[in-house]
This record gives structure tokens, C-alpha cells and sequence, in this order.
């Protein structure tokens, strides 16, 4: 009897450590996140957790267009952050997030870049000198959408368009920038002030194209969770702003 006493008290001491108290439980945030955003998340992600240690968050970085086609496709995720209004309608149109939850969060300018001391303006890229220059792949990346957009306004699209060579997100197109893989190419105004050896070269108008904007949303699944809504409110505080500034972004009021 005393044998099996013990053996009954050690069964339930054993299934009471297995339980974990939900308070006690390390609440991880998951964030899609558009891959022009990759060097100032990284800072917001290690500002955030500083602050909030019983927190982790876990982001995934792609283009815009590849984000959206995973959301649609079932990855988890509870933040979708897109550079583009065109893909945070395509989510929002598959019912995975609802548009009252969709907030505008930052703007951006796009680019002309070159290597450092190089100058090319957008009407030059006609130019034989020019063999290659560098673009996101329109029909995915936000930035190409808006490269192709500017093209097309200065009336050049037509006479370059063989001439590009696309990227699969805006890191990638300035990477190409970077190795001087190519004479030029278009990115955010973010990355430039993120990469080495790589510059402003034209600074697009912004009538050329459509306005930049980064859109955040809430997935339906993830809306009612109170950590999310903090971090939420904290991409929009002054802490944060400060951060998205620094890196070349506008926050929007």
C-alpha cells in the first residue's frame, strides 16, 4: 500500500511539472515582414525584447508578393507587413485579415542607386554605356512595381525593359548594386542609407509612381491577442518612430 501511495504522489507530481502555468509561458510574436524592413526590425525586435523580456518574436522576411502567397498558402504568421497596398488587398480579399485591421504604418522613397561616385539619372538608363540595370520583379516586388511605374512615366520602359535584370526582393536588387553587378538599380531610400558603398543617385518624384506606403495588418486568428495589440502600439509610439526615421523611413501619424 505505502508502494503504490508513493507511486500515485510521484504520478501527479510529474503531470503538475509537465503542466505549464499559461502566465508563466514565453509568447512568441510572429511577424511577416516585407524585406526592405530587414535592418530596422532587426532594431525594433531587440528594442522590443529588451523591454519585454517575457516576449519573443519571430520574423520572416521576403518580398511583399512571396509573403502574401504564404499567408494565403496557411503559414503562420500574426503580423503582415507589406510594402505595397496591392498585396495587403490580396490578403485582406482571401478573409485572412479584415480591413478594419489594416493601419498604414510608414512611407518610403524609391532610389536610383548606384556604386559609390557613380551618377545615373533614370533617363540615361537608354544610354549603350548602360548594359544592365537592376529592378525587384514586378509582378512580386513592390519596389519593381513602382521601378516599372517610374520607367514607364519617363517614358523609357520600352527601350530599357530588356536591359533589367530583376531581383526577387529590393535586398536582392541592391546587393547587385553593391558587387557592381550591374550599373544601377532601384531601391528604397531605406537600403541605401543601410549598405556601403552605395548611392543616392536620383531621388525618383514622387508623381513617377504610386505612393510608398507599408501597411500593417492583424490576421484574423491573432486579433483578440492583448501582445500583439502591445507590440502594435508600440510600432506606433515615439520609441519606435525614432528608430524607423533613423533608418530612412517616414512613419505615418
Amino acid at each position: 500500500m505505502k508502494r503504490f501511495i508513493l507511486f500515485i504522489l510521484f504520478v501527479i507530481l510529474l503531470t503538475s511539472c509537465n503542466q505549464r502555468d499559461p502566465s508563466s509561458q514565453q509568447a512568441s510574436l510572429r511577424i511577416s515582414a516585407a524585406s526592405s524592413l530587414t535592418t530596422v526590425m532587426k532594431e525594433i525586435k531587440k528594442q522590443y525584447e529588451k523591454k519585454h523580456p517575457d516576449q519573443e518574436i519571430t520574423i520572416q522576411y521576403a518580398s511583399s508578393g512571396t509573403l502574401a502567397h504564404q499567408l494565403i498558402q496557411g503559414a503562420p504568421s500574426d503580423i503582415y507587413i507589406s510594402a505595397s497596398e496591392y498585396w495587403m488587398d490580396k490578403v485582406v480579399q482571401e478573409g485572412l485579415i479584415q480591413q478594419e485591421d489594416v493601419f498604414p504604418l510608414l512611407k518610403n522613397r524609391l532610389i536610383l542607386a548606384t556604386h559609390q561616385g557613380k551618377e545615373i539619372k533614370i533617363s540615361q538608363l537608354t544610354n549603350e554605356s548602360i548594359d544592365q540595370f537592376a529592378m525587384g520583379d514586378p509582378e512580386s516586388v513592390p519596389a519593381g512595381a513602382y521601378a516599372k511605374q517610374a520607367l514607364e512615366h519617363a517614358k523609357v520602359w520600352e527601350t530599357v525593359k530588356d536591359k533589367a535584370v530583376y531581383g526577387k526582393n529590393v535586398r536582392q536588387v541592391a546587393s547587385y548594386i553593391q558587387s557592381q553587378n550591374v550599373k544601377a538599380g532601384f531601391v528604397y531610400q531605406s537600403d541605401v542609407q543601410a549598405l556601403t558603398n552605395v548611392q543616392k543617385s536620383q531621388v525618383i518624384p514622387e508623381e513617377y509612381h504610386e505612393t510608398i506606403t507599408y501597411p500593417m495588418g492583424i490576421i484574423n486568428e491573432s486579433k483578440k491577442d492583448s501582445s500583439i495589440k502591445g507590440f502594435i502600439k508600440y510600432l506606433k509610439g515615439s520609441e519606435a518612430k525614432k528608430v524607423f526615421q533613423s533608418y530612412g523611413f517616414v512613419p505615418i501619424e
